[in-house]
Order: C-alpha cells, then structure tokens, then sequence
C-alpha cells in the first residue's frame, strides 16, 4: 500500500496510524498529522513505510492496524515484507521463513512462522534416522501443541527434537531409532525440512528475514581476523607523539560451498536490519560490513559466499575460544604428513 486519499468538505482533517494490539495490548498510535485538502481531497502518502518502520520497532510480522481520517477509520490487516512477492502468494498457505531447507546441527536452534490457523496450534514432527536393530531407516512422528507468540513464530530446539526421538514414549508412534539423520516440522500442510550435519566449527547468528521474522543461521567456513588502528601523530619539541589511538576489529568469513536453499537463506542475512551473534551464552550486537554473494547458474561452479562483520559496540573483544576468541582453529599443520618439516 503506498498512498490513501479521502474525500472532505473540510479544509483541513486529522489522521492517524493505530495498532489495536500495541505496547501492554492498549491501543497504540504510531503517527499521527494533519492534511490539508486540495479539491476536497487529502492523500496520506507513501503509508507501507510508516507502517513498516513501527513493525521493526516492535518486531511485528503481522497485525490489525487502524487508518483514522477523522471521524471514518477503517480496519486493514498488514504483513510486514521487504520483497515484492509474485501474485501466486498465498499468506495462508506458506511459511513466513527464508528456505523450505536449512543444514543444523545437534544444538541448533529453527524457528517456523507462519499465519496463526488457531488458537491451539498443533505441529507435526518427523525424524528420520536408522533403526536401533539394523541400518534400515525408520521414522518417529510427534503432534506439539504450541502457540504461535506474537512474531507468528514458534522455537524449536534440535538437541530437544533428537532427544525426543531416541528416547519415545510408548504413546507415540514410530520406530525406535538409534540416530537421527533429518526430520521435518509441518504445520496446517506446510512442511519444512531440516538435515543434521556433523558438527565442525561454526558460527551462529540470528537475523531478521523479509518477514521480520528471527531466524537462526550456523556458518560453517573459514575465518579471518583483522585489526586496524587509526591515529593522529602529533610533533613537539622535535618528539611524535600519536593520539585519538582507536582499534577496530573485524572478522572475514569465506563460507563453505552452499546449497540453493542456504543461498536464500544468505542473502536475506546479508541484507538483514538486524543481526545477533550467540556465543558463550549470549547474544551480541554485530554488523555485517561488507559481502560477496554472486550465485551462478552454472553447474560447474559451488556457490560460496565472503561477508565482513564486526562487533556493534567499539572495544574489540576477547573470548575464552582457542582462535581469536571467535571460532576454533580447524588447521592441522601439526599431523602427521606436516610433522617431519618440523622435526
């Protein structure tokens, strides 16, 4: 939606923006002006924007917003989208999410967002995995009543889905399995698939998609530290001195190669307004400073991806992690076929 004209006798007429489910479920408005008719007309321009900005500053995907001329409202329903979507997209029928395939890990984190069908929404869980008797595969099905939170969205811990799995209850249906390979999460039709991949060094970050929804992300790559000092010099009495001393610090990520899917799920974590970084236990503010993300169509080619990011706050950080504080070492210059140079 961009524009909204009225028709009025008046010369001038109050408007306003409200969400009937805004802070502490009051209604809330979040812009408010006054219009001056030309020709018994006033135009409330480019009104996606407004709307757009308070649902970032709420984390909003979704929601009723009232558009008041004066004394005439009217009720219109808005889904926050940062893409232009093709005209066969069904709000009711799709996840609000970046790909319909994501790689995880054992202590992975996936979200599922989705249009709310229910107060009481119900998940259906599938893993896949071997049989604890042979190697065939077998498969392990869960209902999970869960509410969707005030994001559309629902959090899913993969340690908790695997836990689950090997360890069912009589109640539930499935075969007993000794591992877990993938498993998918569906809700009112719609199915999402996630394959569990050993666990190297990675990073994992979180990061608002097109939808204003989180979404979790782990980077598997290799890493690069870089540190820049800027500094005045200052000359007396024949001596230099340096002063307005500031150290940044910045870290380079050149990526595995990535799957169709994951490269969705790249671009709109490149490109995110907001992105956290989660390590030991807590969630830092970082910004994504530079990127390469150049997919090709050719067959030939492993579509790999380059992003620069650094801590949002000044100071460089220091972790108890064994490489730079940030991500584990995966050289092995010390093993066998290296040991003897060094000998």
């Amino acid at each position: 939606m961009t524009n909204i004209r009225a028709n009025t006798d008046k010369n001038k007429i109050d408007v306003s923006l409200s969400c009937e489910n805004g802070a502490g479920g009051d209604i809330e408005t979040f812009y408010s002006t006054t219009l001056y008719a030309f020709n018994n007309v006033v135009e409330l321009s480019d009104v996606g924007t407004l709307i757009e900005e308070y649902f970032r500053l709420r984390h909003k995907v979704a929601d009723m917003i009232t558009i008041t001329f004066d004394d005439a409202s009217i009720d219109a329903h808005f889904l926050y989208c940062e893409y232009a979507m093709p005209d066969a997209f069904d709000v009711s029928n799709t996840f609000f999410l970046a790909s319909m395939a994501q790689r995880v890990h054992q202590d992975s984190m996936v979200t599922i967002a989705a249009y709310n069908h229910g107060i009481a929404t119900e998940f259906i869980i599938k893993a896949v995995g071997r049989h604890s008797y042979d190697d065939n595969l077998g498969v392990v099905t869960r209902k999970v009543r869960r509410r969707l939170n005030n994001e559309s969205s629902a959090y899913f811990s993969v340690a908790e889905i695997i836990k689950w799995a090997l360890n069912q209850s009589d109640e539930e249906a499935g075969d007993e399995l000794r591992d877990v390979k993938y498993f998918s999460i569906e809700y009112a039709g719609v199915q999402k698939m996630f394959f569990i991949v050993p666990a190297p060094a990675y990073l994992t970050f979180s990061f608002r998609n097109i939808f204003n929804v989180e979404e979790f992300i782990d980077v598997v790559g290799e890493i690069t530290t870089k540190t820049e000092v800027s500094r005045d010099t200052a000359v007396c009495n024949g001596r230099s001195r340096q002063y307005d001393r500031n150290v940044s610090r910045s870290y380079e990520v050149q990526t595995e190669p990535l799957t169709s899917e994951e490269v969705s799920v790249f671009e709109q974590f490149l490109t995110s307004y907001e992105v956290l970084m989660y390590l030991e236990g807590n969630d830092w503010d970082v910004i994504i400073t530079d990127h390469t993300c150049e997919p090709s169509s050719d067959d030939d080619k492993l579509t790999t991806v380059k992003f620069t990011w650094r801590f949002a706050d000044k100071r460089p950080r220091l972790f108890d992690s064994a490489f730079d504080g940030i991500m584990p070492t995966r050289r092995r210059i010390f093993t066998e076929q290296f040991s003897p140079e060094y000998e």
